[in-house]
């Protein structure tokens, strides 16, 4: 028999907010209760404890070991680790002039990004939106469009993350509506689950569209697939998430010639509207930001437009993109970013003590009703010596929390968040 502890009510701790950025969507203080926590078995975890991931920077010489390092910490929502990763190795960027500061400032205003897509988007049949395959804040800002735009009439979600090859294709993902391990790439991160789930969960049909090759035919395969898509399924408006350059309009300049947007205009006679969240985004480090963005005062996704209503879109001011998002720098709870906590999340933190199992040691949320062995974590944190309490961001549910730790123990138990 299984030794079981059981924890009937534990109060939530609610961490508070950076006092240096005001949030107006703060919730109250929540509680959750705790049970059954037993003994269990191990899972194949399809994450790397941070030890491994820098043992691999340690001993890999080859010149993508930062990028796969930090694609790895961004599956644990390090985000700090992450960016150092991907931009603490370069040289910081030059600051702007006062004078080119002053200049932005007299011909834009800064608005609210996703009033503002939103509002570009109801005339509109095809919408993409692109991430840093690095960025779970990208994946979060999408899922915060989907209700809205669902409204709108937009009913097909295209993946460029979703598996597009015959027998490996989550035939399954639409019926199911959860994805799993196997359903794509990127998709095992947390919150591009959550963004898939979401979507499923509004009445979203999901579809994906990566295409063969690299390069030129990848682009070509991409918007051929979309298009084929689209030709097949007329009963609604489309969005597209995909990867940095390919929402990219026109000529590319390069031996792309076109991205896949471009590619997909060429194919439909469509004109997407195109938001790209990449290139004003927020870094581990404010000294890495943008030079226009270290020059800002961000609380929120934010666009600037000048006096049309139309989007600021940077230097290269050539239709590549219709919309430019400015993400805002966080400030972190302990090890997690601030982000986490908005829309319907709340903190869900307790103590290691509970769990009474050896660090380093994952902590994962999973829905309840979804397999542990196969599901992507609602949200998961990694508890190394120098943390003494477990922190995720959940929404009100009932979950199936899973420790499991590097030396081959585990343990369960079942959660439940109220409203």
């Amino acid at each position: 028999m299984k030794p079981t502890i059981l924890i009937l009510l534990v109060t939530c701790l609610l961490v508070a907010c950076n006092t240096e950025k005001k949030k107006t969507n703060q919730k109250p203080n929540n509680s959750f209760e705790i049970s059954e926590f037993s003994k269990s078995d191990l899972v194949d975890l399809p994450y790397q404890f941070p030890s491994d991931i820098q043992h691999y920077l340690d001993t890999c010489d080859k010149p993508w070991a930062n990028q796969m390092a930090g694609t790895d910490y961004s599956y644990l929502g390090m985000e700090k680790e992450t960016g150092e990763q991907f931009y603490g190795k370069y040289g910081k960027p030059k600051a702007m002039s006062d004078s080119a500061f002053t200049l932005f400032s007299a011909n834009y205003e800064a608005a609210n990004a996703k009033d503002y897509i939103l509002k570009r988007a109801q005339g509109e049949q095809v919408v993409i939106i692109n991430e840093a395959h690095h960025k779970p804040k990208h994946r979060f800002f999408t899922r915060s469009l989907l209700k809205e735009l669902y409204g709108q009439g937009y009913r097909y979600l295209g993946l460029e993350t979703l598996t597009n090859r015959g027998g490996m294709a989550d035939n399954e993902l639409n019926q199911r509506k959860h994805p799993v391990l196997n359903s794509g790439t990127y998709s095992k991160e947390p919150q591009f689950g959550n963004l898939i789930r979401e979507a499923l969960a509004i009445g979203y049909t999901l579809f994906p569209y990566e295409g063969e090759g690299n390069g030129k035919p990848r682009e070509i395969n991409q918007a051929k697939h979309i298009a084929a898509f689209m030709e097949n399924n007329k009963d609604g408006k489309y969005l597209i998430h995909c990867g940095y350059a390919h929402a990219t309009e026109g000529m590319m300049g390069n031996s792309w010639e076109k991205a896949m947007a471009g590619r997909l205009t060429e194919y439909t006679g469509i004109n997407p509207l195109t938001v790209n969240q990449t290139k004003f985004d927020n870094r581990f480090d404010a000294g890495y930001l943008n030079p226009l963005s270290q020059r800002l005062e961000l609380t929120e996704p934010t666009v600037f437009l000048e006096e049309n209503q139309l989007s600021y879109l940077g230097t290269r001011n050539d239709s590549a993109f219709d919309i430019m998002v400015f993400h805002e720098q966080a400030s972190y709870q302990k090890a997690k970013p601030d982000w986490l906590d908005e829309n319907e999340n709340v903190w869900v933190s307790f103590p290691d003590s509970l769990i009474n199992l050896g660090k380093p040691f994952f902590a994962m949320a999973f829905i309840e009703g979804e397999e542990i062995a196969e599901a992507i974590p609602y949200d998961l944190d990694i508890l190394t010596e120098s943390r003494d309490s477990v922190l995720l961001a959940l929404k009100a549910g009932n979950y199936i929390l899973h420790f499991q730790n590097k030396n081959g123990k585990a343990l369960r138990a079942n959660l439940k968040v109220n409203k």
